[in-house]
């Protein structure tokens, strides 16, 4: 059912009629709240763990351990400066977003203590630690397997909204706790490209002499969402083809979750209408980005050939300022995702992907780099290393206070360096010398301390 950019079409003057047996459940809506996106949402809270089991999410990525060890050093780094200009709190309360299956943050305590207890270092003890996700299936997987058995006394599971960080849940309570301006540092991998996108595209004013002779217009990406082979439909659900209509009409999370059982049998339909960007609530920042990208990809570029596509992950964005209000004065937040991060990758348009029954999309990293550019607007500083990954797993790191962590950032989290290693231990395998292999490891090592895969 993944829409790929093939399917992105133009608008044209008639709607076609239904192919086959198609109903139509939802007509033209914006990316960030068709059928299909709020679906895949609700099928990641319902089937959690599932989905890792199956295969469906791919996390080995950074439950690995390398990934862990690094952030470790980034928190110890951030408790040492914090400690040496005399604002490190008594308590450091730390969380993940989005846990998944848990593994990073346990592998994050894992390498935290031990270096907190080889260096002599009080910190691990200061630690509260919130192990949260969305999904409760998620939280009772990691309780059944004791896996934070080694670290029970620091270690909180607690259910959390990425969107609402603040609250949290402990796990079998029913009381939330308000961690709002208490949070010392915050983890989140893959939590980001959950969150819906928007797809629109810019064109450039016309010009006639020194006078423009009309604006800009603008052009968004919508969705229709199609019942396909309704006569399947028992295959899969009890409820009647007018509940299924009801329900998508209604569009509250109740109605979405009651939708989720015929997921398969639905076809999503994409295609570009004329917009008015006015109405839209980050018209002004919309409009700034375009300019930007832009400017960035250069006048002439095939890429404006159409006008500029904007990719706007305002789901992410939104995500990522909600996370940094919950920080106290000198927390940070550091997010890693898959992730676009030049002007030609942000410049093409391109949907989101589905993973099983969930849908998932890339972060605009260079909308992301130009919305926290301007760290007195939102109370934090972005940093990055000096280079991102070729195609994910890249990171930034948002900063409130004064934490000396640019340095941190990018020897920790340079995809050069790990670049780097990867070229080393490649050509250590192909030598015959063990002796050369040897030293070629030796130096794989060196670029990558922490990292022996």
């Amino acid at each position: 059912m993944t829409a790929p950019d093939s399917n992105v079409k133009k608008a044209q003057p008639a709607e076609p009629a239904p192919v086959g047996d198609e109903i139509l459940l939802q007509d033209w809506t914006p990316m960030s709240r068709c059928l299909d996106w709020r679906i895949g949402r609700v099928a990641w809270n319902a089937l959690g763990a599932k989905l890792f089991a199956d295969g469906d999410v791919p996390n080995l990525a950074h439950d690995s351990g390398t990934h862990s060890r690094k952030c470790a050093d980034l928190l110890l780094r951030w408790c040492e400066d914090c400690d040496e200009r005399g604002t490190l709190p008594d308590e450091i309360v730390v969380v993940e977003y989005g846990m998944g299956t848990g593994l990073f943050l346990r592998f994050l305590l894992d390498a935290f203590k031990a270096r907190c207890d080889s260096d002599g270092l009080p910190y691990y003890g200061q630690l509260r630690v919130y192990a949260t996700d969305v999904s409760a299936a998620m939280l009772q997987a990691a309780h059944d397997r004791g896996l934070f058995a080694d670290h029970a006394e620091r270690v909180t599971l607690a259910l959390a909204d990425i969107l609402k960080p603040s609250e949290i849940r402990p796990f079998g309570g029913d009381t939330t706790i308000d961690l709002g301006g208490s949070v010392s540092a915050s983890f989140s991998n893959y939590a980001l490209d959950l969150m819906p996108i928007d797809i629109f595209r810019r064109t450039s004013a016309q010009t006639n002499g020194a006078e423009a002779a009309e604006p800009a217009t603008w052009e968004a990406v919508l969705v229709r969402t199609w019942l396909r082979e309704p006569g399947e439909l028992r295959a899969y659900t009890d409820a009647p083809l007018e509940q299924l209509k009801q329900w998508a009409a209604r569009g509250d999370a109740p109605a979405i979750a009651a939708l989720g059982p015929v997921y398969s049998l639905l076809q999503a339909e994409l295609r570009t209408f004329p917009f008015d960007v006015t109405t839209h609530p980050d018209a002004a920042d919309l409009d700034t980005y375009a300019t930007h990208l832009e400017s960035l990809l250069g006048a002439g570029h095939d890429l404006l050939n159409d006008g500029v596509v904007v990719y706007h992950s305002g789901g992410a964005l939104e995500a990522a300022e909600r996370v940094t209000a919950a920080l106290s004065d000198e927390g940070f937040a550091l997010f890693r995702d898959v992730a676009l991060h030049t002007a030609e990758l942000a410049g093409v348009a391109r949907t989101y992907q589905h993973f099983g029954p969930t849908v998932a999309a890339a972060v605009n990293l260079v909308q992301w780099d130009h919305h926290f550019a301007d760290g007195g607007r939102h109370g934090v500083r972005t940093l990055a290393p000096d280079s991102d990954g070729v195609r994910d797993q890249a990171v930034r790191v948002l900063v409130r206070g004064s934490a000396d962590l640019e340095a941190a950032v990018t020897a920790l989290f340079d995809a050069g360096l790990a670049a780097q290693h990867v070229a080393l231990v490649q050509s250590a395998g192909r030598v015959d010398d063990a002796k050369e292999a040897l030293e070629l490891y030796r130096e794989a090592l060196a670029a990558e301390p922490n990292h022996w895969g």
